[in-house]
């Protein structure tokens, strides 16, 4: 897939046999990045004045993971270690940067409550996605799917 061929539709092995194939058609387009975001664009981020709403930091720590030295020191290798708050905070800072509108708004937590034990947490993910916004976002799951584990060209499978 180059960058002028969005991704609109991918076959993939049906869930419930794995042998039969299924096309899944997208409503719209899907634009995909061809690199990852480099330690230095999301630097760049870093030094901004975007803030995370609940007060985490922005900056990614490699406390929990064992990472190869040249990955951390090379400001042209991916970024690593982000989670899905930041990476949201990042999509809005990147689609504000290109006069784009932002897809994702913080929104509070709310408890969830789990049918088999009963018990109670706060909401994992306090992000809404504005479908309708025109601005850099992360893929969907069947976005995902189409990209790791479906050839495409010319923007079908």
């Amino acid at each position: 897939m180059g960058v002028n061929d969005p991704l609109s539709a991918f076959t993939a092995a049906d869930a419930t046999t794995e042998r039969e194939k299924i096309l899944i058609e997208f409503d719209n387009p899907v634009w995909i990045a061809t690199l990852p975001v480099s330690r230095r664009l999301y630097g760049e981020f870093v030094d901004s004045d975007a803030e995370m709403p609940d007060g985490e930091a922005l900056e990614v720590t490699y406390d929990r993971y064992q990472i190869p030295e040249y990955l951390t020191n090379d400001d042209n290798q991916p970024i690593l270690g982000t989670n899905y708050a930041q990476a949201c905070v990042f999509c809005n800072w990147l689609s504000r940067r290109e006069g784009l509108q932002e897809c994702y708004r913080s929104i509070p937590a709310k408890p969830i409550v789990f049918e088999r034990d009963r018990r109670v947490k706060e909401r994992p993910i306090p992000w809404e996605y504005d479908p309708a916004a025109n601005g850099y976002r992360l893929p969907t799951i069947d976005e995902y799917r189409a990209i790791v584990y479906a050839g495409y060209e010319q923007g079908t499978a």
